[in-house]
């Protein structure tokens, strides 16, 4: 039994390795919401008092797959959307959105914590959401 298991490991280890379709899923739980008064800039990070806080609610399914993202909304308003790893000095990963928006965006993970924005063209930032990362 121990050597099947450590089968299965080695098995599991080398797919990832070899590029092989390993990928992590979360859902965003979102409790706090950009407020719309808000005068936030796409040049600068979001203040956390820029946030409202919100009853905590399942908003978005996020799977990735290497350097590649795939973001779908959960209550149907928006399509799916798509994009890439992006490099990051700051101790987070990002990943800017490029299809499934009008304008792009971009998901930011933080450990257990995570923030969508999207991006607009008449206003600078259309919606900002962060919460908990639910695995799956």
């Amino acid at each position: 039994m121990l050597r099947v298991f450590c089968l299965f490991v080695l098995s599991v280890t080398m797919l990832g390795a070899c590029g092989g379709e390993v990928a992590n899923r979360w859902v965003l739980r979102v409790d706090r919401a950009l407020d719309a008064s808000s005068r936030a800039r796409l040049s600068e990070p979001i203040d956390e008092a820029s946030y409202t806080p919100q009853p905590p609610a399942d908003r978005y399914e996020i799977v990735v797959r290497g350097d590649a993202v795939e973001v779908a909304p959960l209550d149907g308003k928006l399509g799916k959307m798509t994009g890439a790893r992006e490099a990051s000095t700051t101790g987070e990963t990002r990943f800017r959105l490029s299809e499934g928006t009008f304008a792009g965006g971009v998901l930011v993970v933080r450990g257990d914590r995570g923030e969508i924005t999207i991006y607009g063209s008449g206003v600078p930032i259309v919606l900002s959401e962060r919460g908990a990362l639910i695995s799956r």
